[in-house]
């Protein structure tokens, strides 16, 4: 999964490679937001104020959520088929939000500007070989990044997006 790229295109954001859009996602709300991966359609709602809870349904299905602990910055995924990751972020001077698998990194993203525009950079890597579920995860973490990002910044809005990807 290499040359992948996130775009903004008015209120979507896409995920390609260089031959095709692999996912789309369409925020309705500040806890909800609908995505498009392999011709099927998942929500991904947010709840929950002190313990923050995402879940992803496909079907009405639950297939993969996400809680955290109390106010915290760390949380557990569980996904449809037993696997579960970690994910935590941290604010400093830049957002960084980070999924992992016992101690390999699935995935990071990271908050960086270039140009005074914001933008967050996802890096992949080595630990998850399953590529729809890294989509998933990818899809899961773009939009937990987004809303995190907003509550952290003034303006609102994250601008353009970069993904830069290393196996």
């Amino acid at each position: 999964m290499n040359n992948l790229a996130w775009r903004k295109v008015g209120d979507a954001y896409y995920l390609a490679s260089p031959n095709e859009e692999l996912v789309k996602i369409q925020h309705e709300s500040g806890s909800k937001a609908v995505f498009w991966m392999n011709n099927e359609v998942y929500e991904v709602k947010r709840s929950g104020f002190w313990n923050q809870r995402y879940a992803i349904t496909r079907c009405q299905r639950e297939i993969a959520v996400v809680t955290h602990t109390f106010w915290g910055s760390t949380g557990k995924i569980s996904l449809y088929d037993g696997t579960t990751c970690t994910s935590e972020y941290h604010y400093s001077s830049k957002l960084t939000m980070r999924f992992a698998e016992g101690s390999g990194e699935i995935l990071r993203y990271q908050a960086v500007t270039e140009n005074g525009v914001h933008k967050p950079v996802l890096t992949l890597g080595i630990s998850m070989v399953d590529a729809d579920k890294l989509l998933l995860l990818a899809t899961l973490g773009m939009v937990m990044f987004l809303n995190i990002f907003n509550e952290f910044e003034d303006d609102g809005d994250v601008g353009a997006l970069l993904l830069a990807t290393s196996i």
